[in-house]
């Protein structure tokens, strides 16, 4: 009797301990049956005591609690080990939403005659999980490199980040008194107003360009990103606005397009005809219109060539080795290369070479001077002087032998006695 009176004070004692643990508690048997919960479980996830001790813990409000990740740590981990600590595990719930808990659990053997217990605590780590994101946030918002603005249905600006001060050049101090149409050129408060409607309807707007004033009076190019803000009830109250500062790359872009049409003039205007070829794949990539007017194509049919299609067989292999050793930085003209046109004549042309770098490739930039009547030219001055040369030698050699005669006409007056008719 006394044994039995010592018993329900203990577990008096032991439920008054429960209820007071500030987490919710579950003691549960070897069956994972609950035997008792602490009053801060029943509260955190709204669930009543009858509906609660005795069931399988699985099965606890239409089995929300049937969680992978505790079933892995209730069935595997603890009859192996007296405990777990600190599993962090996150779960949808019907009537609270999405919660982050973290699991301990300590497996208590019993006494002689008695079953073993488990106690399990959960600790709702929700709200300072959200607090660590919103300070993690604040901090990528405040030290980013684009402004970053809040303003609200009136147009008052809210929220400033640094990245705002570099950009716009005012004090979030300034900031905080001023509405957001300071920042907005007269020519885009048309394309501001309407984007704040369209946003204010529940439109989603998407990202776009647009200029912005600085306090100094620059004009900037910018690429700014809204969402809006609502309340719990979903009542639009404000915009929340990144902008991305491009007025460099814009000019970097302009800049660019203006050296890429003076060097396309450049490229296209060339009296020489340029062909730009892969080192690798020996296949042309560009032409330019004098390249193409040389051989008979397109500079899209061009460039589904290479360099074995514009060339005699006979003469292909003097060809790459010519085209290798520029390849090589070893010399910069190869002479007289002789090349096919599309209709399959030939012409001679004196190749100057450039290695450069396109669009993540090695290429060789041939400049082609088409030498064909200068070889012409050659060969007939070349013709010319040899047949100069084979007439001289034949007059020289009917010279030679009139001047012979004379001497032997003279030898033979001499030898009779009369006077030489040649003078020598």
């Amino acid at each position: 009797m006394f044994s039995k009176e010592i018993d329900t004070r203990s577990q008096g004692f032991a439920n008054s301990i429960i209820d007071t643990i500030r987490e919710p508690l579950l003691v549960l048997d070897r069956d994972l049956r609950i035997i008792s919960a602490g009053r801060s479980f029943f509260d955190v996830f709204k669930v009543k005591h009858e509906e609660t001790i005795g069931r399988l813990v699985y099965d606890l409000g239409d089995k929300q609690w049937d969680i992978p990740k505790l079933r892995e740590l209730l069935e595997t981990i603890i009859p192996d080990n007296e405990s777990f600590d600190n599993y962090e595990v996150q779960h949808e719930f019907p009537h609270i939403g999405k919660r982050t808990m973290l699991l301990n659990a300590r497996r208590i053997p019993a006494p002689p005659a008695k079953i073993d217990t488990i106690l399990l605590t959960i600790e709702d780590i929700t709200a300072r999980k959200l607090a660590e994101s919103t300070t993690r946030m604040a901090t990528v918002l405040r030290d980013s490199n684009d402004a970053i603005t809040l303003q609200d249905i009136e147009g008052n600006i809210t929220a400033w980040n640094k990245g705002a001060e570099r950009i716009f050049g005012y004090s979030e101090q300034e900031a905080l008194q001023m509405k957001v149409w300071r920042l907005v050129p007269p020519d885009k408060e048309a394309e501001q107003k309407d984007f704040n409607l369209r946003l204010f309807a529940g439109e989603k707007v998407s990202s776009f360009e647009t200029q912005r004033l600085t306090k100094d009076g620059r004009l900037l190019d910018m690429w700014l990103t809204v969402t809006k803000l609502m309340d719990d009830t979903g009542k639009v109250v404000g915009i929340a606005a990144t902008e991305r500062d491009i007025t460099e790359r814009k000019w970097a872009e302009e800049t660019l397009r203006e050296s890429e049409a003076r060097y396309r003039a450049l490229f296209d205007g060339a009296a020489e005809g340029i062909l730009v070829a892969d080192l690798q794949m020996k296949q042309f990539r560009y032409a330019n219109p004098a390249l193409c007017r040389m051989f008979g194509y397109t500079e899209e049919e061009l460039t589904r060539l290479g360099v074995a299609d514009t060339h005699p067989k006979g003469s292909l292999d003097h060809v790459l080795a010519e085209f290798e050793a520029q390849a090589r930085g070893e010399k910069t003209l190869a002479t007289d290369l002789p090349c096919l046109r599309k209709d399959g004549t030939m012409f001679y042309a004196d190749v100057s070479a450039a290695l450069t770098v396109l669009d993540g490739h090695e290429c060789n930039v041939g400049f082609f001077a088409d030498v064909t009547e200068r070889k012409r030219a050659e060969r007939e001055l070349k013709d010319q002087l040899e047949h100069i040369k084979r007439s001289s030698e034949i007059m020289f050699g009917r010279e030679g032998r009139v001047v012979e005669i004379k001497q032997e006409v003279n030898a033979l007056l001499k030898e009779l006695g009369r006077p030489a008719k040649y003078m020598s």
